[in-house]
């Protein structure tokens, strides 16, 4: 019996210091962790996409708003070598006179439609009009969808 009671002590001995089984961990990542971090980046980019929209359309508007100023400081400069604005009535006709003069040297590239500017564009429209009877010129350019007026440039 002591006998019994001894190897029924050790085996209880043996159970309490032997290790429990682990759970194995695989490598990798379960589905529900991939879905999760999917869930937050879409979240993310839905906040972040439309302002970084926004960015870039202001960024082309400014770079029209500095290629009207340097249509006009073109146009200024034919004036000073040829005592007379250029007879253009349109924004084609006018870049290839300056290009002529040798003032410019290529077609301005409207940034919203990466092609040289003309007067058929949809979006960031650039409007010249002149009058040699009263030596003068306006230039209009636009934003995207020709919507609003980014600058109004009048000769004085």
């Amino acid at each position: 019996m002591i006998k019994e009671t001894l190897i029924a002590g050790l085996h209880c001995y043996k159970q309490f210091i032997q290790p429990k089984k682990t759970r194995q961990f695989h490598n990798g990542y379960s589905l529900i962790e991939m879905v999760i971090v999917i869930a937050i980046m879409s979240i993310l980019t839905a906040t972040t996409l439309p302002k970084f929209v926004g960015m870039v359309n202001k960024t082309k508007e400014t770079s029209i708003k500095a290629m009207a100023h340097s249509l006009e400081l073109a146009i200024e400069s034919y004036k000073s070598i040829y005592n007379a604005f250029p007879e253009a009535d349109s924004i084609e006709s006018l870049q290839n006179q300056l290009i002529t003069a040798k003032i410019v040297t290529s077609h301005m590239e409207n940034p919203f439609t990466n092609k040289p500017f003309s007067t058929s564009d949809s979006d960031g429209k650039i409007i010249i009009s002149s009058s040699s009877e009263n030596d003068t010129y306006h230039i209009q350019a636009y934003s995207k969808k020709n919507e609003t007026v980014l600058v109004d440039i009048k000769s004085d």
